[in-house]
């Protein structure tokens, strides 16, 4: 009996062990670039859930001294619009955002004149008034409560002027959306909560977090997690540092920066999973 060896069976065979040879390095490149971009995705994705959060950078006797300066020249009413700008670029320009992103505030003091200038003569108004009718025969006067429906419309134009102006270096669109009537029911209700001595901490806390949750922009949703007994005791110690005077500039900085550290910022877009063998 005879055994025949076909050798093109043997090439064949030695082709196929060759090719499966040539294709597993390839597949093993492939199976880790598809972990790589997996991972990448992996790590988009637990960055888009981290709070982003906005830290001061500013120094305490720089900011009292423009703050002091600013509320001083105020009371000329005609500079109030263009201190205001300048502060706010000083304030906004010490921000840090731990995401990286820049800020600036872009703002006029042309877009803002009449709204700026009507909130302070509202308040030079009220205050005169106040001391007019409430001297030794113990009448009170009603015009400065009159005056804050009033007063609260134009300081909401500033409010919503202030959030238009800040520019981002991603190009975010920044905006304030607070109605009118329930910005006046806050203001309303934070000043006759004055009155339970310490109640109204928890009346500005709820106030802060209406007012975050109105400030909106593309992609991201911003929140105010401080309560109310930091509020208050923060609030008391900065009170008698006031007395004191001299540490003024370093509580209201310690103050600033505690409720910027109580504000988060969370990306709200979905962050994009890349299709494989694309």
């Amino acid at each position: 009996m005879f055994i025949t060896i076909n050798d093109d069976d043997d090439k064949q065979t030695g082709g196929r062990e060759t090719g499966i040879a040539n294709i597993q390095p390839k597949l093993k490149v492939t199976i880790n670039n598809e972990r790589t971009i997996m991972s990448e995705a992996t790590q988009r994705i637990t960055q888009t859930d981290a709070p982003v959060r906005v830290e001061f950078m500013g120094h305490a006797l720089g900011l009292f001294g423009r703050i002091l300066l600013a509320g001083l020249l105020s009371f000329l009413v005609i500079p109030a619009p263009w201190l205001a700008v300048w502060l706010n670029r000083w304030i906004v320009g010490n921000f840090r955002v731990s995401d990286g992103t820049k800020v600036a505030f872009t703002g006029q003091a042309g877009d803002i004149w009449f709204p700026i200038m009507a909130v302070q003569v509202l308040s030079l108004v009220g205050q005169s008034t106040g001391r007019t009718h409430g001297g030794a025969d113990g009448h009170v006067s009603f015009i400065p409560f009159l005056l804050i429906p009033v007063s609260c419309f134009f300081s909401l134009l500033i409010v919503r002027w202030f959030w238009k102006n800040i520019q981002t270096d991603n190009g975010t669109k920044m905006s304030f959306e607070g109605k009118y009537l329930p910005y006046l029911g806050w203001t309303l209700f934070i000043s006759v909560s004055v009155l339970t001595i310490i109640g109204w901490a928890w009346v500005l806390v709820a106030q802060m977090k209406w007012y975050c949750r109105n400030i909106k922009g593309d992609g991201f949703t911003v929140d105010f997690q401080g309560d109310g007994w930091n509020v208050l005791w923060r609030t008391f110690v900065f009170a008698i540092s006031c007395i004191l005077i001299i540490p003024i500039p370093w509580t209201s900085l310690w103050l600033m920066k505690w409720y910027l550290a109580n504000i988060t910022v969370r990306n709200t877009r979905q962050a994009s999973i890349p299709q494989f063998g694309s």
